[in-house]
């Protein structure tokens, strides 16, 4: 699976700025239970708007073990880098 972050804004003249990461990797469903329960309350503390959308129950929890991030910034710098895992 991959996860592309883009964090440029619609305008042209901010192409020489723009960066993005691109996160390779293996990605797996969180079932309901304890561990996504746990994992779930993190969300609503950094973003308070996600509070009633994390435990809806059309909401997945995924969770992602990332092995290759690509850092794409200041057009057309690229960087590739193995992620180091614990797990």
């Amino acid at each position: 699976m991959s996860i592309l972050i883009d964090g440029r804004s619609n305008m042209r003249k901010n192409l020489p700025a723009t960066e993005a990461i691109t996160i390779m990797g293996s990605a797996r469903h969180i079932p309901r239970g304890k561990i996504r329960n746990e994992l779930a309350a993190i969300f609503p503390k950094k973003h308070p708007d996600l509070e009633q959308f994390v435990p809806a129950e059309t909401t997945a929890l995924i969770a992602v073990k990332a092995t290759r991030c690509i850092h794409a910034g200041k057009f057309p710098m690229i960087s590739v880098g193995n992620c180091k895992t614990d797990a």
